[in-house]
């Protein structure tokens, strides 16, 4: 037993996250309605609108003819969703479409058809009811294409494919009287596309569409072995015996609660958090009976109702618990004993095994105040207890110089602070029996934002935040705004500067805490985090000098900043409409839109503009706008998903028949916020800006872009930009391109390590959800050690996004829980999930030049707790892509796009385009919407003068950008420009030129004009570009004065040449030309041998050489000619040509020739008659000696036979390409490895040539 005791009981508890999971599918006859309807253009088929046609056999989407005239096919879908249990997750949800395997046509009508082009098609969101018996095409209800998933073209004819529905499943999940099902129709209705699957009503059953949903009915997947282990541990152990109902070691501590008990001191300091852990903690403990306490949710939820009650009032909390544990020495003194891993009571015992512990905890349910003057109140609602002590006094030190002071439950306590910074308030109870807890808890104090500020008042005429209300609903809502108005020093409102805020998630956040509101204070008084109160190059501030310009201030505050876009552009025009009937004089708006605030204001100007209305906006000024989309990290979405999914049930009294279980959030209670933060990315607005959001939960996520790319098509396609203003973009992105200091694949933490301060997490995927020019950081003053006697310990890989299949996030966790010096439970709570985004197209969009989201704002240090490496702490947010727009959603994005540099001083081709007029990007990758004093400046000209600019490409040391364009040689006036600069650019020249030329015209512009001044030497025209930001390296352009120079110019070659043979020379040193011309003698003349020979030129398509042959002897000049524009200059190679032929009475005859097998049979014979011989001889000479022909044939016949014959085969070019000796005078020459084409053939004999002869080799 002592060594079971020694060793302890260890129990190993494993199980996936979401591994209990349902399936339903749902098809013909349970649960899938589909209708087509059809509109027939023929004349005397116009009925056909008005028919329904439920039991066509085909999901069909077409656009054909029929004897010229059109029909269109759409199809009505809907599901019954009534068998999924309420409150479920859904992790998947699949529309699967089965083409019918007989129709294989390409070109049919009721198969896969692409006849004139795509037949990509749209399932949208269909927004009204209809009645599948009913339905037609005239009566066909509404659906929104914005809401929908578009489907790629057919891949084949017989093709089945799958879609997922998520999106729309969740939605109809949640608000079942929205569920009118999906429309399915072609993207573009242009005739001769045809899109068909098998429908409910396809005689073939195997192949009837199918939804198939996978769904969880908790989103939570809770492991009950840790409770039935502790139960089964504490089974035969009388619980009554405790004194609180409470013991330690039956619960899940996971905060060290005797360091909080009551006794001040430096580790004993409670913020909100910690007090929600304590809670939690002594939750888990319930041993004996129901005491009474709420669920740790619930009791959250109560401290959230009562601050909701007065938001101006800060609650404070109390909390004050006994509990037991069990005394140390309990099983050495026999009190305890054990058995087969279980605890028995030992009879008899002297004492009892447990005794009392206290733990205590006071604080403020926020931390951050903004404003001098604040008011508290200990709220009895708030005060948790089970003593029976009766408190009799609070005494209170609130560090406002006043200190100790009593008072009362439900007391408003007022309290002026004569300095901001951080507090330290100090909290004592008193109780009745004497005993005295006391406790601290730190807060901050910012000074509050002036109401009269760098000249600008809010006048009584206007409340400081008035409620406008949108007109126009989208999807049955309208929303409201908060509308600040700021006049400028002369008191009239007649120069509206309007500014939008981005996402505003602070009600959904905490909504008890208004100082977590974006509001005018926060974007007008501050000078980081996307203020407008920054510091200009010329020392004065921005907010001044708008103030000096006389322009009024309008700030619009988004009631939900969450909605969908359209809501809020919506309501946003209702505030330009009351501008405009507001305001003094017909001074257009300046509109700036922060972030998400970008798209609001372009949506609401352009649908003015196209319903007519005047929105009186001279100026539309996109600040680090996701027009394409924003980024947050696959693999930190993906880390969420999973550790917010994850919880344990914890040990059940006997007499208490439900006992919440504990998810992983209440260990660490800021990750509460991460599962709020998890439910952003499934608002409204967020999916129509985040690119690649992660849906699903556990094995099943997935990437779902369908409302985020139909937003964008939205955006680009339906919309465009505003018509009548001036259109500016911002981006925070840098100019030099690049990425921002870590390459793609590299990992944002990877470790292991004891996990009790989530801040990266929320750092990494829940605050990069907000979207907003301004993260307002609520928490986070790190109080006291974790030391407890459960860990949790994780071990995460979190990588920047790569490419499609790379793993973004691994993740294992795992709970460890020790009781009684080893008798344990280590609970394993591990869940191991590589996930790898598939079947989606991944770019490294985390490291692309971009604005930042900046996780060291959040004070993340190096390492994480357990030293967990922290190894990158921002990501690309906004890519400057999207920031400007670039490709208006037509441009499919490579990886190359994400880091070249598109920078104002060039003109970008059509790959590049922005629709944007002009357009900022700062010199390096800075914070998402921060405001630089070049930006401010920037927009100051821009709405001053139409034409500012900035640049610092200087900085980025590329030397390559520019070229000096111009004429390569110069032998008059000629002008010199750096090409491929944008017409926009203001850039500073300063043009440098060699002393062989004069300056005409053209310094400090864009080109130089020049001309020679007679002078001889290097000539060169050289230009240093200067920005904004400094200088970059000179370019310099040298130039060919005069025709072409070829003083260092040399044709190289042998100059001992012979008639007839092929030689060739070689060009050194070529200087600048335009063209050029070789240059030979002209001329034949007749060899020893008796062979014609003439000059022929057989390569000289290039002037870097020439091969010829020689025709004529004696001296000459093989000659290049080197000509431009000034002119053309000469040099060449002399040359002496001899013949080194012997006169020969010999032919030679090739054959065949051409050869079609590579063979040639070659014949050398006597071409000598008797008489030639006889020729030679007088006539007496003739008559006296007997020799005739054939004497003379014999002998000749006689001295070839005995002769050796050299045979060499050339291309060309010169080339020697066979080489071969015989002894006689037939012989075949075997050509069959040399290419098809035209070759020489040169015999010799004893060095002196007999014949050259030309052979074509042509097998084809």
């Amino acid at each position: 037993m002592n060594k079971i005791l020694y060793l302890g009981l260890i129990y190993l508890i494993f199980f996936n996250v979401y591994g209990q999971q349902d399936t339903l599918i749902l098809s013909s006859g349970s649960g899938v309605i589909d209708v087509s309807i059809l509109q027939d253009q023929r004349s005397g088929y116009e009925y056909r609108a008005n028919t329904t046609y439920g039991s066509h056999q085909r999901i069909e989407a077409t656009a054909w003819t029929v004897s010229g005239q059109k029909y269109f096919y759409r199809t009505l879908l809907k599901f019954d969703l009534s068998q999924i249990p309420s409150g479920s997750t859904i992790l998947s949800a699949k529309l699967k479409l089965y083409s019918d395997p007989a129709v294989t046509s390409s070109s049919a009508y009721n198969g896969n058809s692409q006849l004139s082009g795509s037949n990509a098609v749209n399932l949208e969101k269909i927004t009204e009811s209809w009645n599948e018996t009913t339905v037609t095409w005239n009566n066909q209800p509404n659906s929104d294409i914005l809401e929908s998933v578009w489907v790629q073209p057919s891949s084949t004819t017989t093709e089945n494919i799958e879609i997922n529905i998520l999106e729309f499943v969740n939605e109809w999940l949640s608000d079942p009287s929205s569920n009118f099902g999906l429309k399915f129709k072609l993207d573009n209705e242009v005739y001769y596309r045809a899109r068909n699957y098998a429908s409910t009503n396809h005689p073939n059953s195997s192949i009837h569409p199918k939804l198939e949903i996978i769904y969880s009915t908790d989103g939570i997947e809770y492991s009950d072995l840790f409770q039935n282990n502790i139960d089964h541990t504490f089974e035969f152990v009388d619980r009554s015996e405790t004194q609180t109902g409470l013991l330690k070691e039956y619960g899940l501590d996971h905060i060290n609660l005797e360091t909080f008990n009551g006794q001040e001191s430096d580790s004993n300091v409670v913020s909100m958090d910690q007090g929600l852990r304590i809670y939690s903690s002594l939750y888990s403990m319930q041993f004996y009976n129901d005491i009474g306490m709420l669920t740790p949710d619930e009791f959250q939820q109560k401290i959230k109702t009562k601050a909701l009650e007065n938001t101006d009032v800060t609650n404070i909390v109390s909390i004050y618990y006994e509990y037991d544990i069990i005394k140390n020495d309990a099983f050495l003194n026999s009190l305890f004993e054990v058995q087969n891993d279980q605890i028995y009571d030992v009879d008899g015992r002297p004492t009892r095994p447990y005794e009392l512990r206290e733990t205590f905890a006071v604080f403020p349910t926020r931390h951050y105040f903004e404003g001098k003057q604040q008011i508290f109140r200990f709220s009895s609602e708030l005060y948790e207890t089970n003593t029976t002590k009766t408190l009799t006094k609070i005494s209170a030190y609130f560090n406002d110089g006043n200190g100790f002071s009593d008072y009362q439950m439900d007391q408003d306590i007022v309290i002026n602070y004569p300095t901001d910074g951080q507090k330290t308030l100090i909290f004592s109870f008193h109780y009745d029996d004497g005993t005295v807890k006391t406790v601290s808890s730190k807060i901050v104090i910012n000074k509050a934002s002036p109401t009269n500020y760098r000249g600008y008042t809010i006048y009584s005429q206007y409340p400081p935040e008035m409620e406008i209300v949108g007109t126009r609903p989208y999807n049955g809502e309208v929303k409201k705004g908060l509308v600040t108005l700021l006049f400028s020093p002369d008191g009239i409102f007649d120069k509206p500067f309007i500014v939008v805020e981005g996402f505003d998630i602070w009600k959904i956040k905490d909504e008890t805490n208004p100082y977590l509101n974006n509001n005018y204070e926060s974007m007008f008084w501050r000078s980081k985090d996307g203020g407008l109160s920054v510091q200009l190059p010329s020392g004065k501030n921005f907010i001044q000098e708008l103030s000096d310009q006389g322009y009024d201030l309008v700030f619009v505050d988004y009631d939900d900043g969450t909605a969908d876009i359209r809501q809020n552009a919506y309501m946003f025009e209702e505030v330009l409409n009351w501008v405009n009937q507001t305001k003094v004089g017909t001074q257009e708006n300046v509109v700036i839109g922060y972030s998400m605030g970008g798209l609001v204001a372009k949506v609401a100007l352009r649908e003015m503009e196209m319903r007519g209305d005047d929105h009186q906006v001279s100026h539309y000024i996109s600040y680090d706008t996701p027009h394409l989309g924003a980024n947050v990290p696959i693999g930190g979405q993906a880390a969420i998903k999973h550790l917010t999914g994850i919880g344990v049930k914890l040990g059940l009294p006997p007499l208490l028949l439900v006992k919440t279980p504990w998810k992983i959030s209440d260990f660490v209670p800021e990750l509460k916020e991460l599962n709020v933060g998890l439910a952003y990315a499934d608002l409204p607005a967020a999916k129509q800006m985040i690119i690649n959001r992660v849906v699903g939960g556990g094995d099943n996520l997935e990437i779902d872009n369908g409302i985020h790319d139909s937003f964008v098509n939205y955006l680009n396609n339906t919309l465009g930009m505003p018509q009548n203003a001036r259109n500016l973009a911002i981006s925070n992105g840098s100019e030099c391109g690049g990425d921002i200091g870590f390459t793609a694949g590299e990992s944002f933490a990877d470790g292991k390590g004891l996990v009790y301060n989530p801040s990266y997490w929320q750092g990494l995927a829940f605050a990069g959800l907000a979207f907003t020019n301004y993260y307002k950081a609520s928490g986070g003053i790190f109080l006291n050690v974790f030391s407890t006697d459960t860990d949790v310990n994780f071990r995460t890989d979190i990588r920047s996004a790569k490419t499609s299949g790379e793993r973004v996030y691994l993740g294992e966790l795992e709970i460890y829980r020790e009781i009684l010096w080893g008798l344990g439970h280590d609970t394993d709570v591990v869940f191991s999930k590589d996930y790898r985004p598939e079947g989606i197209k991944i770019q490294p969009y985390d490291n692309a030049s971009g604005g930042l989201f900046d996780l060291s704002t959040l004070e993340i240090a190096d390492t994480l707790p357990g030293n967990i490496p922290v190894d990158i702490k921002k990501f690309s947010f906004v890519p400057v892509i999207s920031a400007l727009n670039i490709g208006q959603g037509n441009l499919t994005v490579d990886e190359s796009d994400l880091f070249k540099s598109y920078s104002q001083i060039r003109e970008l081709d059509l790959s590049e385009y922005t629709d944007f007029d002009n357009y900022f990007i700062t010199a390096g990758n800075t914070p998402h919407t921060k405001m630089t004093k070049e930006s401010a400046d920037w927009i100051l000209k821009e709405i001053t003068t139409n034409n500012s600019f900035y640049s610092c490409y200087s900085t980025c040391g590329d030397p390559n950008i520019f070229q000096i364009a111009g004429s390569s040689s110069i032998c008059g006036e000629e002008t010199y420009f750096i090409e491929g600069v944008s017409p926009n650019a203001q850039l500073n020249y300063s043009w440098s030129y060699s002393n062989t030329l004069d300056y005409i015209s053209g310094q400090n512009t864009n080109s130089l004009t020049v001309v020679p001044n007679g002078t001889t030497g290097p000539t060169y025209v050289k230009v240093v570009i200067s920005d904004n930001c400094g200088s970059m390296p000179e370019i310099v352009k040298e130039i060919t004065l005069g025709s072409p120079d070829v003083s260092q110019t040399g044709v190289y070659g042998n100059q001992n040449i012979y008639l007839g043979t092929i030689s060739s020379v070689t060009v050194q040193n070529l200087p600048e030309y335009t063209s050029f011309d070789w240059v030979i003698p002209q001329g034949c003349s007749t060899d020893n041998s008796g062979r014609l020979r003439c000059w022929n030129e057989i390569s000289n398509s290039s002037p870097n050489g020439l091969t010829y042959t020689a025709g004529t002897l004696g001296y000459h000049n093989i000659t290049l000619q080197l000509s431009n524009e000034c002119g053309t200059k000469s040099v060449s190679l002399p040359v002496i040509v001899s013949d080194n032929t012997q006169p020969f009475s010999m032919s030679t005859s090739i054959s065949p020739n051409p050869s079609d097998d590579g063979n040639f049979n070659v014949t050398v014979s006597d071409s000598s008659e008797p008489e030639t011989y006889g020729s030679r001889l007088s006539s007496s000479e003739t008559q006296n000696t007997s020799i005739n022909s054939s004497n003379i044939k014999t002998s000749q016949t006689s001295r070839i036979n005995n002769t050796i014959f050299d045979v060499e085969v050339i291309d060309y070019n010169g080339v020697l390409m066979y080489k071969n000796t015989f002894s006689e005078s037939n012989f075949t020459m075997n050509l069959q490895n040399l290419p098809d084409g035209n070759y020489w053939v040169i015999i010799t004999i004893d060095g002196q040539r007999l014949s050259e002869q030309q052979i074509i080799l042509d097998r084809q």
